[in-house]
């Protein structure tokens, strides 16, 4: 494997900041977020799936010995997940074989975004609540202390 070469590989591990794959026994490498895509890449998920092949160029390689790769460079214009569709899996485990399977994946995710963000703003809020409420209370206990 030289720099360059189109090969095929298989996506073991998902990060925020790309997809890890293998690409021959104990050979790793690195597609990072910026070379999936052309456009704009918010969710890896969204283009690439653990257990899928991807069709690949070899860029760089790191001091360690892992390839960086390429999935944008191996399209020739700017790809959308409707052309990845045939390399993306549904969570009921089968293969998104329409557009219409495509966007109901997308719906889903930003469903997920939308429920932890809830979360963390419910979250943030009661604390915050706490943190303005606790030294209410220590001062009205003070205050009927020396009152009463």
């Amino acid at each position: 494997m030289e720099l360059g070469d189109i090969i095929n590989c298989e996506i073991i591990a998902l990060k925020k900041y790309g997809a890890i794959a293998t690409l021959a026994e104990d050979v790793i490498g690195l597609i990072h977020i910026s070379e999936i895509s052309h456009g704009y890449v918010r969710h890896i998920g969204d283009w690439l799936q653990v257990g899928t092949c991807a069709t690949v160029k070899i860029i760089g390689k790191t001091a360690d010995g892992r390839f960086k790769l390429s999935l944008k460079q191996v399209e020739k214009r700017a790809a959308s997940p409707e052309k990845l569709v045939r390399r993306t899996t549904a969570p009921n485990g089968k293969r998104a074989e329409t557009t219409k399977d495509l966007l109901e994946l997308q719906v889903k995710r930003w469903i997920q975004d939308l429920d932890t963000g809830l979360h963390l703003l419910r979250k943030n809020r009661a604390k915050r609540l706490a943190e303005v409420i606790e030294p209410l209370r220590t001062a009205n206990v003070n205050s009927d202390k020396h009152h009463g």
